[in-house]
């Protein structure tokens, strides 16, 4: 989570993944989720301080919400 938004500046070193694109959207569709709704800012938080597995967030009832905040406005 935290070395993706890395590779938006393009003097980054190091190959980029190749679904580099996805992860992008999907951690800014992440964060506005987070943004809109306090039960995923809780969230996010705890898997930010390790305190719950980054696999929660692929919970379907959360990829519900974070696929539609990922979805074209």
């Amino acid at each position: 989570m935290a070395v993706v938004p890395d590779f938006l500046d393009p003097l980054t070193e190091g190959e980029r993944p190749a679904d580099l694109g996805n992860a992008l959207r999907f951690s800014a569709a992440l964060i506005k989720t987070a943004y809109e709704d306090a039960a995923m800012h809780k969230l996010m938080y705890e898997v930010q301080h390790l305190l719950k597995p980054r696999s929660v967030l692929r919970e379907p009832v959360i990829m519900e919400q974070i696929l539609a905040n990922m979805a074209p406005a």
